[in-house]
């Protein structure tokens, strides 16, 4: 019986070693999650090129600063519509996470934030509860002047605590354009 006791202890000791609530996650919620390295901007108004801007972070986040913001160029007293695309390039190949970001859409929310009053930002498009999404937009810029873009993706755990306009304590990526409408 000793033995039959012993052995079951081991096997117990064995399972619940394997079973570690340990794991190593980008943040404090449960389910996979990729690190978000590049951002894409792309933006049209009505007889203009469509244009694109970037922001990488080619090694991802701490270590070095961001390799490359575009600066954003506007012209003046025009709507805009745009996109958001965002990337994981540090995996190879590079993993597009918007698809994945719209179908999550529950629990994510882009913020903008425009300085100096140059734009004014409003979401075109929605999550399924009809909550604000941003990964579509439209921009509207006022006179010329120069300011800055942020972009903000939030990450809400419980998708009952995003109501279209308050923040979560989690930021999968926070970046700034620097703008100049002209």
């Amino acid at each position: 019986m000793k033995r039959i006791l012993a052995t079951f202890a081991i096997a117990s000791a064995l399972t619940l070693a394997g079973c570690s609530d340990d794991h190593d996650h980008d943040h404090d919620h449960d389910h996979d999650h990729d690190v978000i390295n590049r951002l894409v901007l792309t933006v049209a108004a009505e007889g203009e090129t469509e244009r694109s801007f970037v922001w990488e972070d080619a090694d991802g986040d701490g270590g070095n600063n961001p390799n490359r913001i575009d600066t954003v160029k506007l012209s003046a007293n025009k709507i805009y519509t745009g996109t958001v695309t965002v990337f994981n390039t540090l995996e190879t190949p590079s993993k597009d996470l918007t698809g994945t970001i719209r179908t999550d859409g529950k629990e994510h929310q882009f913020f903008y934030t425009v300085t100096n009053g140059i734009a004014s930002i409003e979401y075109a498009d929605q999550d399924e509860r009809g909550r604000p999404l941003g990964l579509a937009i439209r921009l509207t810029t006022t006179t010329a002047a120069n300011g800055t873009l942020q972009v903000e993706l939030q990450h809400f755990d419980n998708e009952n605590d995003k109501t279209g306009t308050n923040r979560s304590d989690e930021t999968d990526i926070n970046l700034t354009f620097p703008v100049v409408v002209q």
